[in-house]
């Protein structure tokens, strides 16, 4: 049976049992090897090998839980459902749209600008004094009111899982070891 724990607590953990192997890596590092006129930390041969051999196993088994620990997770991202603005999408679709579609988008409305005309005008030969008007094929208000959808979108997909990582429990793999097929 696998630890109860919520999604915030199942990162946090995550992140501790890298935070873990780093201080194994240090302890190995000092014992696995030893100058022949040096006190040996643990007094014979035998007990530094095993002590280093039990800080790899150690390392080993801690690398094998977090990649346990990461399936559930992505698990639970994917058959977690939140609603937002009428809609349903998992925590793995909000975390992507976080991740990159967001940034992406504000990107796409962003470049709805007239600075590539105005470059591409420079290169015409006009008359003295004639001024070439530059027509938007957009509106303004139309860009903006996308670039603040956007901006509040990440802002309320933060927020939302901020609650619903602290509330959701992690759930646990139909197969161990396994995603569904």
């Amino acid at each position: 049976m696998e630890t109860k724990m919520t999604l915030t607590e199942a990162l946090d953990d995550l992140e501790s049992v890298y935070k873990k192997i780093e201080t194994k890596k240090e302890r190995i590092s000092k014992y696995c090897a030893t100058c022949e006129i040096e006190k040996l930390p643990f007094e014979t041969e035998e007990k530094q090998k095993a002590e280093v051999a039990a800080l790899l196993q150690g390392c080993d088994d801690l690398e094998a839980y977090s990649r346990q620990l990461k399936m559930r997770i992505e698990y639970t991202n994917l058959m977690t459902q939140v609603e937002l603005r009428g809609k349903f999408y998992t925590i793995s679709e909000l975390l992507h749209m976080h991740r990159k579609n967001i940034s992406v988008m504000e990107e796409v409305y962003k470049t709805l600008s007239d600075a590539n005309a105005k470059q591409r005008l420079r290169s015409f030969t006009i008359e003295a004094g004639k001024q070439i008007p530059i027509i938007l094929h957009y509106k303004e208000s139309f860009k903006n009111d996308k670039l603040d959808f956007w901006q509040y979108m990440d802002q309320k997909i933060m927020s939302i899982l901020g609650v619903k990582n602290a509330k959701t429990e992690l759930l646990e793999l139909p197969v161990p070891n396994k995603l569904p097929d």
